[in-house]
């Protein structure tokens, strides 16, 4: 037991108590319970002081006695982990539905994000969403981090998520359920990826998605963190906790990902069937094959480029017999059968199959490289009209807020690839200061329009120039 020194109402469900005795809860942690008068009341948040400690708690009345038991919860069902900050009242929620917080991200069974950082494969399950004071820049960063995990989605950084006053209502449709949180904290919308899932969406703006799952990336993304505090736990109020738990409990399916073909071997002779996954050029897959066959050694007795068909022999070293095999590609499955049956036959189907392999790694390199290659291209043609529109809106001399409009544009476009991120830092630097000369004048004078002329043309020399350098 430990001595209360004071407890007060913070609100209708929440009281706060001091106490003195700071070792006592070392290892408390938000979810944990304090017994008083023979109840048990959840902890929200822990505040450690200097030779003190403050709690809030989940009660609906002050308590008058003055002491207090702490009670350790022992959740079970799941771990999770924490990259960034959080809100204790988060952890709560989720150590009160049995999820326990582990300081190890490859123990957890999801990794909720909050700050953007990268983390090495492989990982669990990861759930962003910026933290309350996430700025401007952290969401620029957010998708860059989203280009290193090959994430499709990105924060649209035109659309801000914002009410004056009350709160912000977002529908999550297929869970039948809403997320309510305060309008004081920054969001943005996301704009959805080709392979991604749309959960949620602003109530009065549907074209506003706040909450989207990716599923090949086993990957969801929050608008923000405040979309996660449990106000239904304690004001009820949305279903925030519930939508959260539903989407870390498998309502939200997320399939496994297959990283290598799928292979089935013949018990009785040397046969392999490779399945194909990658959408390839068959016919130039097996002109290359056929090369590489020849280089190790195959001599091709009959082939059908046609009918993707060829009939190979190998000679056996250090005997005058050799090895027929036939390779067909039919579909998207690449047939390798030893026609003939000897010892050396399962050697023999093993370098082709290898061979096979080879290829196929090569071929999903090749398509990694052009599809970034294209990304980049299409960045910089992008951006480089942008920037050009917003040239001649100071030219013309329009309101500080249109040029700021494209500007944002092109800053969002900048950070859908790491390899602009200098520029779109600088770019967005540059609109904060022409935020605060909004607010003294309408039009852009004398030396700062000059000076921003010459940033501009500086951007698009140097957007230009990281595009030809991504082919080079």
């Amino acid at each position: 037991m430990v001595r209360i020194i004071r407890a007060w109402k913070i609100d209708e469900r929440i009281i706060g108590v001091l106490v003195v005795n700071e070792d006592f809860f070392k290892n408390a942690l938000p979810g944990d319970f304090v017994e008083i008068e023979g109840e048990r009341y959840p902890i929200l948040s822990i505040k450690r002081t200097v030779g003190a400690v403050k709690l809030e708690v989940l009660a609906n009345k002050t308590p008058s006695e003055k002491k207090l038991e702490l009670i350790k919860s022992k959740p079970s069902k799941g771990r999770f982990a924490i990259i960034g900050p959080i809100s204790d009242w988060i952890i709560a929620g989720l150590r009160l539905n049995n999820y326990e917080l582990t300081g190890n991200y490859r123990d957890a069974d999801f990794v909720i994000m909050t700050y953007p950082e990268y983390i090495p494969e492989p990982f669990p399950r990861i759930i962003f969403a910026p933290n309350l004071s996430s700025t401007w820049h952290d969401y620029i960063k957010f998708n860059e981090i989203f280009s290193k995990y090959n994430i499709t989605a990105r924060y649209d950084l035109k659309k801000p998520i914002a009410e004056e006053s009350g709160s912000i209502i977002i529908d999550v449709p297929n869970l039948g359920m809403i997320i309510e949180y305060p309008a004081r904290y920054l969001a943005y919308a996301i704009a959805s990826g080709n392979r991604t899932i749309i959960l949620g969406v602003l109530k009065n703006k549907p074209n506003y998605i706040a909450l989207i799952g990716e599923i090949e990336n086993n990957i969801v993304i929050y608008s923000s963190l405040a979309m996660m505090i449990p106000y239904d736990l304690i004001y009820g109020k949305g279903n925030n906790l519930r939508v959260l738990i539903n989407l870390i409990s498998g309502q939200l399916k997320m399939p496994e990902s297959v990283e290598e073909p799928h292979e089935v071997s013949g018990v009785e002779e040397p046969d392999v069937v490779l399945l194909e996954l990658e959408d390839i050029d068959k016919y130039s897959f097996f002109r290359k094959l056929l090369q590489r066959v020849s280089i190790l050694g195959g001599l091709i007795l009959n082939r059908n480029d046609t009918e993707l068909e060829a009939i190979v022999i190998f000679p056996i070293l250090d005997t005058k017999s050799s090895i027929k095999c036939k390779i067909k590609i039919s579909g998207n499955t690449i047939n390798i059968r030893a026609l003939d049956i000897k010892e050396e036959s399962s050697q023999i189907i093993e370098r082709i199959r290898g061979i096979i392999m080879d290829l196929i790694r090569e071929q999903k390199e090749k398509k990694h490289l052009i599809e970034k290659f294209k990304k980049i291209y299409i960045i910089a043609t992008e951006v480089q009209r942008k920037l050009i529109t917003a040239k001649d809106m100071i030219e013309i001399d329009m309101d500080v807020p249109m040029i700021l409009e494209e500007l944002k544009s092109a800053v969002s476009d900048l950070s859908a690839d790491e390899v602009f991120s200098d520029i779109a830092l600088e770019i967005m630097n540059t609109c904060e200061a022409l935020e605060r000369i909004r607010s003294r004048e309408e039009k852009l004078l004398g030396d700062i329009k000059n000076e921003l002329l010459a940033k501009i043309d500086d951007w698009i020399n140097r957007v230009r120039r990281k595009g030809l350098d991504a082919f080079s």
